[in-house]
């Protein structure tokens, strides 16, 4: 029988699968859901708590994304490949944010692990705008060119 673990993206984990596939995590992880990120939220960043969360709409395949009041994203890694990438990427962000030509969600605290959660996660500014999907970008040379300088 195959187990999901369900989220208000909708199912993402098969349990079964994901403990052979990586067995360094703790099984089963827990429900990834608003409740879990509010009290986390509210017992690390108690200057935030007070703050709603509620579910992104379109959240990504590695990461599980709250809105956490009107202007923040929290990121919650599914597993722990995606948890190492977001260190990484919290601090690289931190570093190079203020030179940047455009745009990002940059970092504004970095949570710890708790609550039977086991790996860091992170809240970041939200940017309010479409994914840079093809077919968001007309020219997608210009785009690149713009994106470099």
């Amino acid at each position: 029988m195959t187990a999901w673990v369900e989220v208000a993206t909708g199912p993402y984990i098969d349990l079964n699968y994901y403990s052979m596939a990586f067995p360094e995590s703790p099984k089963p992880l827990p429900v990834i859901d608003v409740d879990l990120v509010a009290r986390l939220v509210s017992e690390q960043f108690t200057q935030w708590a007070h703050l709603p969360v509620r579910s992104v709409v379109k959240s990504g395949m590695s990461n599980a994304s709250f809105h956490l009041g009107e202007d923040m994203v929290v990121r919650m890694p599914k597993k722990l490949s995606t948890a190492r990438q977001l260190e990484a990427e919290y601090e690289s962000i931190t570093r190079i944010a203020s030179g940047l030509p455009l745009p990002i969600s940059r970092p504004l605290g970095l949570g710890e692990p708790a609550g039977g959660y086991p790996w860091k996660w992170a809240v970041y500014g939200w940017v309010e705008g479409e994914v840079a999907l093809p077919e968001n970008v007309p020219d997608q040379v210009v785009f690149a060119e713009d994106l470099a300088r």
